[in-house]
């Protein structure tokens, strides 16, 4: 059973493998668009380059859907862009941060029209929103003060490989 979308059939599995290419697009398209546009406003360069690697550290739909520990990842990736948002509206016209701001979330928008915003992919997307905003819920006390960097940083550590413990690390097991 997956954390937001249960694929029973063939035909499901194609449809996630489907979102999860829409998805690929749509980040990679909109961390493009952040990066571009920091590159033009320098003031706003570090923030937007944060929401950047924030997009791309975030899990496919189907590894969010299988795991527990990508959809908290999704969540936090989430939290970030965001936040980024949030501080960008919050400058105003300062360095010109909303006006950036509504220009990136109008080409999200656009762009998720030919992307995730497809009608076949609605139940997944829904899903997705739904499982998201759980796990912001669970996230929100362990990120509560961080600043982007720490935020960024945790996100980091749970994009990286999971590399097994050593034989000598493990406990030994409890005796009855």
């Amino acid at each position: 059973m997956g954390n937001f979308f249960n694929a029973t059939s063939d035909a499901d599995r194609k449809l996630m493998a489907d979102y999860d290419q829409a998805v690929n697009t749509f980040r990679t398209e909109v961390s493009r668009a952040m990066e571009d546009a920091g590159s033009k406003n320098p003031p706003l360069q570090k923030l937007l380059l944060t929401a950047a690697e924030a997009l791309r550290l975030r899990p496919l739909s189907s590894e969010a859907n299988n795991s527990k520990r990508d959809l908290r990842r999704l969540a936090l990736s989430s939290t970030i862009v965001e936040k980024v948002f949030s501080t960008l509206h919050a400058m105003g016209e300062t360095d010109n941060g909303a006006m950036t701001a509504f220009e990136l979330a109008a080409h999200m928008k656009a762009l998720g029209k030919t992307t995730t915003g497809r009608p076949e992919f609605r139940s997944l997307t829904m899903g997705a929103i739904m499982a998201v905003g759980d796990a912001k819920a669970e996230i929100a006390q362990d990120i509560a003060g961080k600043s982007f960097d720490q935020l960024l940083d945790d996100l980091r550590r749970m994009a990286a490989p999971a590399t097994p413990q050593s034989p000598a690390m493990r406990k030994p097991p409890r005796s009855p």
